[in-house]
């Protein structure tokens, strides 16, 4: 009898512990994959975490102006270096230590590009909730995610370390049809990103000109950035000096100067560059340097964001400028890497060319929303690829 009611409670521990166990791995994956946003910034740095670690000779490091306007496949085509862009819409400089130190963990650049907008901001800016989400809800450094959520959470500070309590009514995510957390799937599937973190749009009105347009190819005026922007902009290149980073390029993507808010965020960005120089790295401001580059004011999409076209302008510029001015050596690659970032170059230059032939306006026949490299972008590339052999 002793024996009997022994095994009975053995029977119900080892089931409490299975169910416990079910329960845990489904919350697991409903917080990882399902309930937290999952769209194009999320595949980004879920895509960042999938390269092999020391694989990249450049990191780009900011907000959507370098998502949109440098791609990493053309510059391996280019100039035959990897490279991936580290970037969340907004990213204000706030988070870019919390960044570095993800970055680090992982990779050993030979190079790092930071694009400066998120250094032109106000105060207020650096706070900004949704921009640290994004990094919380990916960073897999927690002594790093827990000094994030201290230094710039004042609030709810539980829900930044667990998504199912900020995210928990987003159930109706599962049956809305747009299934974001497949993506994640079919790119973890993969193995890597294939656009290395570039994506684009082809739901966009196209560029329209405004009536006037800022030259300020000549002006070198500067305006003191924040308060808050300046300590957290040091704190950043202060840590860039102690893990020995040498070569950090700071960048001001292209704008289009339309009005005053422009300009005072141009000026601002001149003067990133002269903190920069103090700490003697280098800075280029590349609305000085539309001659050089090739941009008119068709290579928009709009005041803050470069085409395709314009991508193309600015990816070929800037990767022969860190390849020459840094003198990168591609780190050697195995055979499964070159047929991984071969397969990259496939499909952005069947991006390129499939770009003219793309409606542009939602409810077009063959409209697609076209991100770089979500499933239904591929599923298109390769009928156009089918097509084109036919």
């Amino acid at each position: 009898m002793v024996l009997k009611t022994s095994s009975r409670y053995k029977r119900r521990i080892i089931g409490i512990v299975t169910l416990a166990a079910v329960l845990f791995a489904a919350l697991f994956l409903l917080n990882k994959y399902v309930l937290k946003i999952n769209d194009s910034v999320a595949r980004r740095l879920n895509g960042f975490y999938l390269e092999e670690e020391n694989s990249l000779d450049v990191i780009i490091l900011g907000a959507s102006e370098i998502s949109r306007g440098f791609s990493p496949p053309e510059a391996y085509s280019r100039n035959g270096f990897t490279s991936y862009i580290y970037s969340i819409d907004s990213n204000p400089v706030s988070l870019f230590k919390y960044e570095l130190r993800e970055i680090l963990d992982r990779q050993t650049p030979q190079v790092l590009v930071v694009e400066v907008d998120g250094a032109t901001k106000n105060d207020k800016f650096l706070y900004r909730e949704g921009s640290i989400r994004r990094v919380t809800d990916t960073a897999r450094n927690f002594g790093n995610k827990r000094a994030l959520i201290n230094d710039l959470c004042k609030d709810d500070k539980l829900s930044y370390y667990c998504s199912l309590i900020k995210y928990h009514s987003r159930w109706p995510v599962l049956f809305d049809g747009k299934e974001g957390w497949k993506e994640i799937l079919a790119e973890n599937k993969r193995g890597y990103s294939l656009m290395r973190g570039f994506i684009q749009y082809t739901d966009e009105e196209p560029a329209k000109l405004p009536r006037e347009i800022k030259d300020v190819r000549n002006d070198r005026t500067m305006q003191e950035l924040s308060p808050g922007s300046e300590r957290c902009l040091r704190e950043f290149v202060n840590m860039c000096k102690e893990n020995g980073i040498e070569n950090v390029l700071f960048v001001r993507f292209p704008h289009r100067i339309e009005n005053e808010k422009r300009y005072k965020s141009n000026c601002k960005a001149n003067k990133v560059g002269e903190i920069a120089a103090e700490y003697g790295y280098d800075f280029l401001n590349m609305n000085q340097l539309v001659d050089e580059i090739g941009i008119d004011e068709y290579d928009f999409n709009d005041s803050e964001h470069m085409n395709l076209k314009g991508a193309i302008k600015t990816t070929a510029y800037l990767s022969d400028y860190v390849t020459e001015k840094y003198n990168i050596q591609p780190t050697p690659q195995s055979e499964e890497q070159k047929e991984e970032w071969a397969e990259s170059v496939k499909y952005f230059d069947l991006l390129t060319e499939y770009w003219d032939k793309v409606p542009r306006k939602e409810g077009e026949k063959g409209w697609i929303k076209f991100y770089g490299d979500n499933i239904g972008t591929v599923e298109a590339l390769d009928n156009f690829a089918a097509q084109k052999h036919e």
